[in-house]
């Protein structure tokens, strides 16, 4: 008896370490080196980004951007997708400059459309906004996500800040684009100050408009709109995160509120509803 249970923890140990390995190898980490098409002077001088689409090798997006020599403005980007019937090989963009300054950022603002998989399982990934900024060694990334056909389609804009990686064999650093969006708040200054984050993971979610927003709604104990206002972008995210904001300004000392936050995230995806309790404490009196 002893040993049949000996065994049957060592073939769920084994079991155990084959799926972690299998997971490991599901998402492999991948380099500069595999990107096809480059030459040993172009490797040496790239920086690379990623954002992944979901498990295995051909699931990720990769971004090299090329220059002259290590310093030098950006002057092309190469999109390769492993396994992509246009992308596997790698395909080349030139930088565009809306600076006269040659040092400044290299932006690539032509669309870039990307089509993975088939049928229900489409995603399509289009690079709206490319900015480069090789003194901080970040990588700015706008695009539109759209998953599915017909009824089930949905589309979301994101924006990403990714930090590029140079060195042929350097792990390239990934963002995952394979996340749903979410909403969740925070309340400051007895709730007088209400805070937002709507994001995909690490991508904040790019709402419509020229200034963009969305509405809250302050609620009694008895479920009652005391009050409404409208979210915007912050100047300065709370925590880097929080990137919408708005004040609070008939809240009463002393009573329970609840504040509501509804807003849709993008074309054919539900409504996101948040909300939080918020105690406002009563005014001593003197």
């Amino acid at each position: 008896m002893f040993r049949r249970g000996r065994l049957t923890i060592v073939w769920l140990f084994v079991t155990w370490v084959g799926r972690v390995v299998l997971c490991a190898e599901e998402t492999p980490r991948l380099r500069p080196s595999q990107i096809p098409g480059l030459s040993a002077e172009e490797r040496a001088a790239g920086g690379y980004v990623a954002f992944r689409t979901g498990p295995g090798t051909n699931s990720v997006i990769l971004l090299a951007f090329l220059a002259q020599d290590f310093g030098a403005p950006v002057s092309e980007m190469v999109v390769c997708v492993p396994g992509h019937p246009r992308f596997g090989p790698g395909v080349r963009f030139p930088a565009e400059r809306r600076r006269r300054d040659e040092k400044g950022p290299a932006e690539f603002d032509k669309p870039v459309l990307i089509q993975l998989g088939a049928g229900e399982e489409t995603l399509a990934v289009e690079l709206l906004d490319v900015e480069k900024r090789p003194r901080r060694g970040k990588l700015v990334v706008r695009i539109r996500r759209t998953r599915g056909v017909g009824t089930a389609r949905k589309t979301v804009e994101l924006l990403g800040v990714l930090k590029q990686a140079g060195g042929e064999e350097n792990p390239i650093p990934e963002l995952s684009l394979d996340v749903e969006p979410t909403l969740r708040l925070h309340a400051v200054q007895n709730g007088r100050k209400l805070y937002a984050a709507l994001r995909c993971g690490e991508w904040s979610i790019v709402m419509p408009g020229r200034r963009p927003a969305f509405p809250a709604e302050v609620l009694n104990d008895r479920g009652g709109v005391v009050e409404t206002a409208a979210l915007r972008q912050a100047e300065d995210p709370l925590l880097k995160v929080y990137e919408w904001t708005t004040d609070l300004r008939k809240l009463q000392g002393g009573s329970n509120y609840t504040l509501k936050v509804t807003v849709t995230p993008g074309a054919g995806y539900p409504p996101l509803v948040a909300s939080i309790p918020v105690a406002v404490p009563a005014i001593p009196d003197f």
